[in-house]
């Protein structure tokens, strides 16, 4: 084999090197996207059925399926409203249990995160409080984030409030103990239906 035909031939494999190592990277690019985009359309779908059981809940209330005064009654008389029968009645906390029990069946960590929480664990980290902050300005149904150097897809739907949450967190004018708080002692806040004081936010390793 001459010196030109050796040389041709070894460019010739170091192109076929090149294209197959591009071409491995490009398939493995499109398997990566691949799994990101069914782990977000999971995602969606869990805080989505949770936001159904909200519904369903709340649609319980207002047909008076439950003994609410009794469930009030018992849950005032409580040292912690949140291991009341009326606690599971409240709609999104039906509803962020439901989504608790999917996102652990899934191995999604689940963050509820609420400004002004009742609850001190709800309150925002640095990076939840941007997130809230994102989906109150723009408006958004929905926050994708999706962080390289952690290898994770983060994914945020807002909590809105509706007209049956006023009851709890409306104006303390309204308090139907007529002291500025709810049924169960807690300080009504002042919200308003159709704002953002909270979101599902669902975290997912992209290779597992």
């Amino acid at each position: 084999m001459t010196f030109i035909s050796k040389l041709t031939f070894a460019v010739v494999a170091l192109l076929l090197a090149a294209v197959g190592s591009v071409a491995n990277n490009v398939h493995a690019a499109a398997l990566r996207r691949q799994r990101i985009d069914l782990t977000l359309t999971s995602m969606r779908g869990a805080i989505e059925s949770a936001e159904t059981v909200r519904a369903m809940v709340s649609n319980m209330h207002a047909h008076q399926a439950f003994n609410t005064e009794a469930l009030i009654s018992e849950a005032a008389a409580s040292k912690d409203v949140r291991k009341s029968a009326y606690y599971d009645t409240v709609p999104i906390v039906a509803a962020w249990k439901s989504l608790s029990a999917a996102a652990q069946r899934q191995g999604y960590e689940l963050r509820v995160a609420k400004k002004n929480a009742r609850n001190t664990k709800n309150e925002p980290t640095a990076a939840e409080a941007g997130i809230l902050d994102d989906l109150e300005k723009t408006g958004h149904a929905e926050y994708i984030k999706l962080d390289e150097a952690a290898n994770s897809v983060i994914y945020a739907r807002p909590i809105r409030l509706t007209a049956d949450c006023l009851s709890c967190h409306g104006d303390p004018a309204t308090s139907k103990t007529h002291d500025g708080k709810d049924e169960v002692g807690f300080d009504m806040e002042g919200w308003k239906a159709g704002e953002v004081h909270g979101a599902f936010i669902l975290t997912a390793q992209v290779d597992r």
